[in-house]
């Protein structure tokens, strides 16, 4: 059963070049004027975490250059969903602390209250 280009490069975690699609098992037709297709994985890490594919309705539309221009473009795009990851994480973090700062200060009061019992 054909998986399509997209995840044929999930699978096997690298690029495809595809000047006719119509001679790879793996390709499911969404558009039937689509001859040719460029696919490259979105790596982070060890993880493969999406895919860009672009398709032409010439055969033979797309080259190694272009492979290698698309595959800085996903390197450059896993960097940026990183960062955003990172950002939210952060954004989570600083909520949280937010959230904890009253309680620490309540907590703070009150040990500094039972010293002051203690010691008159």
């Amino acid at each position: 059963m054909p998986i399509g280009i997209t995840g044929s490069v999930v699978v096997t975690r690298c690029s495809r070049l595809e000047g006719n699609v119509s001679e790879n098992f793996d390709y499911i037709e969404t558009d039937p004027r689509v001859r040719s297709q460029l696919s490259v994985p979105i790596r982070m890490g060890e993880h493969i975490i999406g895919v860009i594919g672009v398709e032409h309705v010439d055969y033979n539309a797309f080259d190694e250059e272009d492979r290698r221009t698309l595959e800085s473009l996903a390197a450059q795009v896993a960097v940026a969903i990183e960062n955003a990851r990172l950002y939210e994480k952060q954004q989570q973090e600083a909520k949280q602390l937010t959230r904890l700062r009253p309680i620490s200060v309540q907590a703070w009061t009150l040990r500094r209250s039972c010293r002051l019992w203690l010691t008159s």
